[in-house]
């Protein structure tokens, strides 16, 4: 770091003629750098790399983000991403998380371990009880279905592992602990 304010300094030098030109160069060689890569910003004393691209062909980071995403969705390749579990499993596991959500008992588990229990992620677990808080309406919906029980869960997750396996569902990656 210490050798890249000392370029900075030397270049402001010599764009303002107070180094001699013959000096920047060695320095630049030790430095491993080359003079027409590098631009010194004045307003905000910054040192900065130019860019290989042409001044026409640079854009906003946001926009160019956009346009790669446009293109993305008109290719004939493009497809919705697939789920991560069959619909059977997700809502049984809503209906659990709705039961640790009500629970007022002093011994219930952290969000943490509940969805670790589960098989799950605390976000999602987070995330599904900020959607439960937000719409009661949803609330009401996932309890009309009844308390779950744990043979209609791992009937469940063995549904969601035939339809891994048959492709119709994202790959799970490496889990933890497994």
């Amino acid at each position: 770091m210490l050798s890249l304010k000392l370029l900075s300094y030397c270049i402001v030098l010599a764009e303002l003629r107070c180094l001699p030109e013959p000096l920047l160069p060695p320095l630049l060689f030790v430095l491993d750098v080359s003079i027409e890569t590098l631009e010194y910003n004045f307003t905000e004393r910054v040192l900065m790399f130019r860019s290989l691209l042409a001044e026409e062909s640079r854009s906003d980071p946001y926009d160019a983000s956009m346009r790669n995403l446009e293109k993305a969705y008109a290719s004939e390749k493009w497809h919705a991403p697939r789920p991560w579990r069959s619909k059977e499993e997700g809502l049984i596991i809503r209906r659990y998380v709705l039961i640790w959500l009500t629970c007022r008992d002093a011994s219930r588990p952290s969000g943490r371990d509940w969805a670790r229990q589960l098989g799950i992620s605390h976000t999602w677990l987070q995330k599904l009880v900020g959607e439960f808080r937000r719409d009661p309406n949803k609330l009401r919906r996932i309890e009309a279905y009844g308390y779950p029980t744990l043979e209609q869960l791992s009937r469940a997750q063995e549904y969601t592992r035939r339809m891994r396996e048959r492709g119709e569902l994202r790959s799970c990656g490496k889990r933890k602990g497994t």
